[in-house]
């Protein structure tokens, strides 16, 4: 059987705990599997549950891993590849669990046009949390005139 190396998990939230819960019991050995987590005491319950090294450097960990798994919320994406993206190359395979985001995102995150289309989304969500939105209340308000001036109109 061929080896695969290192398994690395950017993120180390549920879907990568059972991850990792799953290739241990399937006799994949914790020494091969590594974990990059911003909180401190995550990586300590994953090291001491599980006996996987643990990271917060998401740089070292594709350095090191043969295979990264991508095990982070849609929100956090941005921030979990930022320092690590141009690492990926053609000897690292790339595997991504992220609920409802298709891995080209994270291909496209690596490529410089998809860098500056993420830019171009971050910018745009900062601009439309600027906008003042009217209240409920002002909506219903303006609806039952638009309401009213149909009706009258009818």
């Amino acid at each position: 059987m061929r080896s695969v190396g290192k398994i690395g998990f950017i993120g180390g939230g549920n879907m990568a705990e059972a991850l990792v819960k799953g290739l241990l019991k399937g006799t994949f050995p914790a020494r091969d599997i590594v974990v990059s987590e911003l909180s401190d005491a995550r990586r300590q319950v994953l090291r001491e549950r599980y006996g996987v090294g643990v990271t917060f450097d998401n740089r070292d960990l594709v350095e090191t891993c043969s295979v990264v798994v991508l095990a982070v919320k849609p929100q956090n994406l941005d921030e979990a590849l930022e320092d690590c993206a141009g690492q990926f190359n053609g000897d690292k395979l790339l595997i991504s669990v992220l609920a409802g985001l298709v891995l080209g995102a994270a291909v496209a995150w690596t490529s410089q046009p998809g860098k500056r289309f993420f830019s171009f989304g971050r910018d745009s969500i900062a601009e439309a949390k600027r906008v003042v939105w009217p209240t409920r209340k002002e909506t219903m308000q303006t609806t039952a005139v638009v309401i009213a001036f149909a009706v009258t109109m009818a």
